[in-house]
């Protein structure tokens, strides 16, 4: 029962500690200050106006809102329009640091606090892609952000991060892939429990919502014949349903990816929803598979022979190696890496 227990736990930390990819660490880190930009860009604009006390909204109206106090630095800073423009050109600046890769995981920690001060400081016009943003964000402070394309480590003269350590370090991604699934998984739930998506008359609902329907020009056809309405319904159901599991499977991951990202981008296409299409897509690209675009990176002599057995069918193995095959969940294991 013990080495049952202790291959469990060697596989969960191989799992969680060394099998994720720092390549993706780094792609994940140019997207998602990209998107920051954008989203922080927004803001600038009206800023005072949403989020100063001489806006629409005080700090003390802004806390009788919520049933508990919310946290946010401008309940000890004064939230004048010119300390709520200097914060947001500090965020600003930081995303410019997260882009270029300047002490990477210290910005993401800094923006996280910015994040959740001004979206705290007026929770009326959050909504789920400043959440999933935030999230994201928080994510980032637990991976190897600066493992390539650092122009911090390249200013430094450091040496590029040791492959092993910067995958046991990449434990971020998992907690973001974690999140992502069950975000589908719950998205998908709460859709089987409505009869409008099981019965396939969902959409047409969503055609009525001329307020975020309708950016992009579609056939009429689409939104008035009854199969094209019930097939569309059922797409969307079945996609957000499949992918908490095939996202996790190396056969299916890839098709995953792309269908996930062909549905935002549909959503992308038809709705006014700013940038939640695009921080969802993002997110799907922690599940990249490490073979497009990444170097490999070298594993360890016994896992590298232990999945030489499995791949080669002639390899032979040793009685020892056949006995770790048996006591090892490996073929699991080496459809989840």
């Amino acid at each position: 029962m013990s080495h049952i227990r202790h291959s469990i736990t060697r596989r969960l930390d191989h799992f969680l500690f060394e099998s994720a990819s720092p390549h993706t660490c780094v792609v994940l880190r140019i997207a998602f200050a990209t998107l920051l930009l954008v989203y922080l860009g927004v803001w600038s604009a009206d800023a005072a106006y949403w989020f100063s006390d001489e806006g629409v909204l005080t700090t003390a109206t802004a806390g009788q809102l919520v049933p508990a106090p919310l946290w946010s630095l401008f309940n000890w800073v004064p939230a004048t329009p010119a300390v709520v423009t200097i914060a947001l050109a500090i965020l600003i600046l930081q995303s410019v640091c997260l882009l270029a890769g300047l002490a990477s995981r210290f910005q993401a920690a800094c923006l996280f606090v910015g994040l959740v001060s001004f979206q705290n400081r007026n929770p009326v016009i959050g909504d789920a892609e400043d959440t999933m943003l935030r999230i994201a964000i928080f994510c980032l402070i637990f991976m190897p952000l600066d493992y390539r394309w650092s122009l911090g480590r390249w200013m430094a003269g450091r040496p590029a991060y040791d492959a092993s350590l910067a995958r046991s370090r990449a434990w971020g991604l998992r907690l973001l892939q974690f999140h992502l699934s069950l975000l589908y998984l719950s998205a998908a739930a709460c859709k089987w429990f409505g009869s409008t998506w099981r019965d396939g008359s969902a959409l047409y609902y969503v055609y009525q919502m001329e307020d975020l329907f309708g950016r992009g020009p579609l056939p009429m056809w689409l939104m008035q014949e009854e199969l094209a309405i019930r097939l569309s319904t059922w797409a969307v159901l079945a996609v957000e349903s499949l992918l908490p599991v095939a996202l996790w499977f190396r056969p299916t991951r890839t098709l995953a990816v792309a269908a996930g990202i062909a549905l935002h981008l549909s959503l992308e296409y038809a709705m006014h929803l700013h940038l939640f299409q695009w921080i969802m897509m993002a997110s799907l690209l922690a599940f990249l598979p490490s073979g497009i675009g990444f170097q490999p990176v070298k594993k360890t002599t016994s896992t590298h022979n232990l999945h030489q057995g499995f791949r080669n069918r002639h390899t032979a193995l040793d009685p020892e190696l056949l006995s770790q095959t048996r006591r090892r969940p490996a073929v699991l294991v080496h459809v989840l890496d």
